[in-house]
Parts: C-alpha cells; sequence; structure tokens
C-alpha cells in the first residue's frame, strides 16, 4: 500500500525542508499553508499520517486534529510547533490522541523520519484491527440474515403442516372405517387415540425421522 501524508504549515522555508526529505521516501505527499486549504483536501481523502502546526490561517492546528480524529480515526497525527506548555501538551497527547509533539527546529532527517517510519507502523495496525471488526459485524450480520431466512422457511413449514393436520384430521377414522368393519367398539376408540396422537406427533416436529417413524406406526395399526 502507498504511504501518503498531509503536511500543513504556514511557513515556506519549512516546507521546502520537509519535501526535500521526503524526495528520498516513497511517499505520496500534499501541501497545505493554511487550515482552509488542509479543510478541504482532508474532505477529499483520507491520509495515513497529519503533520500539522497550531498556528494556521483560517482553521487552526487543534480544529484540523479534532476534525481528523473524530472522521478519521485511523489517521495518525503528529504535531509540529513553535511553542507548547505542558498542559497543552498532555491534552494533545491524551485527548486529541496526537502521536509526537515536535519543537521547532527539528533534524527531519533523523529524529523526525524514525517517528514518521513508527507512525505508519501504527497507522497499519489500527487499520487492521479496524478491517478485522468489519469483517467479523459483516459476518454476524450475514449469520444473522441467514437464521432469519431459516426461520421464516420453518415458519411457512410449520404453517403448511398445520393446514395438512387440520385436514388429515378430518380423515381420522377414515381408514377404521374402510378396513376395521370388523372392530368393536372398544378396538375403534383405542385405534382412533393412537391415530390421532400419531399424526399430531408428526405434524409438531415433521423431521425426516418423525415422519418414518409414524408411516411404521401406522403400518403396526393396520396390522
Amino acid at each position: 500500500m502507498k504511504r501518503n501524508l498531509l503536511f500543513i504549515s504556514r511557513y515556506p522555508e519549512i516546507i521546502d525542508e520537509f519535501q526535500g526529505i521526503l524526495e528520498e521516501k516513497q511517499i505520496e505527499t500534499e501541501i497545505a499553508q493554511n487550515g482552509t486549504d488542509a479543510m478541504e483536501l482532508l474532505k477529499q481523502k483520507e491520509y495515513q499520517i497529519l503533520v500539522t502546526d497550531l498556528n494556521l490561517d483560517g482553521y487552526n492546528g487543534d480544529k484540523i486534529i479534532s476534525y481528523v480524529n473524530q472522521v478519521f480515526p485511523n489517521t495518525i497525527c503528529m504535531l509540529y510547533t513553535n511553542s507548547i506548555s505542558a498542559v497543552q501538551l498532555g491534552f494533545y497527547l491524551n485527548k486529541r490522541d496526537v502521536f509526537r509533539v515536535f519543537l521547532r527546529p527539528v533534524n527531519f532527517r533523523q529524529e523526525f523520519m524514525q517517528a514518521l517510519e513508527e507512525a505508519y507502523e501504527l497507522y497499519d495496525l489500527k487499520k487492521h484491527d479496524r478491517d478485522s471488526r468489519q469483517e467479523r459485524l459483516k459476518q454476524l450480520e450475514d449469520n444473522r440474515k441467514a437464521i432469519a431466512e431459516i426461520e421464516k422457511i420453518i415458519e411457512n413449514q410449520n404453517g403448511r403442516w398445520k393446514d395438512f393436520e387440520i385436514f388429515a384430521d378430518r380423515l381420522l377414522g377414515f381408514t377404521m372405517e374402510r378396513y376395521g368393519t370388523a372392530w368393536n367398539v372398544e378396538q375403534r376408540n383405542q385405534y382412533f387415540a393412537k391415530e390421532k396422537k400419531l399424526l399430531k406427533a408428526m405434524c409438531e416436529n415433521p423431521n425426516t425421522h418423525n415422519i418414518a417413524r409414524a408411516q411404521n406406526e401406522a403400518e403396526v395399526l393396520m396390522k
């Protein structure tokens, strides 16, 4: 996957220095010199790494980072600024999820590039976790749909078997009347009760085993 990065600074000399170092790396870099232009770029695509100053025209660096935190939670944010208090430092590291904070001037070739490599590794880990979660959610949703479809089929089948039970209940005793004319009243009542019980058991749970069992017991009743 090709690396990309958005660098935001209002100082041309800093931009030139930064771009000069990145020419040695295969990183797709886009530059914004103010917060307004940066926001327009962010609305167009997701960047893997964001490097920004705090003092910007238009949207300041804090608003840029806050926007990225909400819209692109996988993007790794790095701060590059002139000065920062201990309270601000704690805020950006803990509340704004900033990966690194650098004070100007900084050695882009050594310290910064090392942090950049670590930032890309972190991005890959976060993206992998997100993709894994999305895949699990998709599997759960597919399973839910499959279960709902199976339940619908079973419900329809149960409805058809219920209709069959009502129809078959009207035929109870038909076999007895046709083949059991020599039976006495007690034999007729016993046959009728067994036949009704057999039909009910088959229709309540109409699987292959119960249907076969019902057929076997019906043959026994006829003997």
